[in-house]
């Protein structure tokens, strides 16, 4: 009996001790809020953000990526936004087809291509010398991939499930989210090893 109390003894001295090695919530956040950094949090890596592009870019000249978008869904602003050398005012009319659109689109993708691999003149912008420009970089400069609303929504949506997701995985299992949820201070109590809270109560 001596023994058993010795033992629990000792591990509430131990469980106490490391408490003790915690860093605080409070501390932590003050921690926080002291610590500085030279770089702009809100800066993307350039290499993700110029992948990235490539690969809408290779979307959007492609005829599906446009014929998947439906006529009263913003396909007309995205036209609008994004071929700036294919809009045209009157496609805002009542009578406009989405397939007129298309033939439109797919004349100018066609267009755009063939002036990338420079086997025809660029005569959709003459007063640009495209002479040091590859083939991606004269794309981009037809097709404003930047400016899509398709793509902004896209990635607004992706953004918030991400910090959803933070949010939660930060929250679950932490003191704070079993103080809030239980509305105790759980540091309020001794915790001890179930096996020495079994001999414990046995002895009574």
């Amino acid at each position: 009996m001596a023994a058993k109390k010795i033992e629990m003894a000792d591990a509430l001295r131990e469980t106490r001790s490391q408490r003790d090695n915690l860093v605080g919530m409070d501390t932590w956040n003050e921690r926080a809020a002291e610590a500085n950094t030279d770089h702009d949090i809100s800066w993307e890596n350039q290499s993700v953000v110029g992948s990235q592009r490539r690969e809408r870019l290779a979307k959007m000249m492609g005829i599906n990526y446009w014929q998947r978008i439906k006529f009263g869904q913003g396909f007309l602003d995205e036209v609008r936004q994004v071929l700036p050398h294919v809009w045209r005012d009157d496609m805002t009319d009542a009578r406009t087809k989405k397939k007129d659109v298309i033939l439109a689109i797919r004349l100018h993708l066609d267009l755009v291509k063939s002036i990338a691999e420079k086997t025809v003149e660029n005569t959709l912008a003459p007063e640009i010398d495209l002479s040091n420009l590859d083939a991606t970089e004269i794309k981009l400069m037809f097709i404003k991939v930047d400016d899509s609303a398709q793509f902004q929504r896209t990635d607004t949506a992706f953004k918030k499930r991400l910090e959803l997701n933070n949010d939660i995985l930060k929250s679950c299992g932490t003191t704070v989210a079993n103080r809030a949820r239980y509305g105790v201070d759980i540091t309020a109590y001794e915790v001890l090893p179930v096996h020495l809270v079994e001999d414990s109560n046995d002895e009574d």
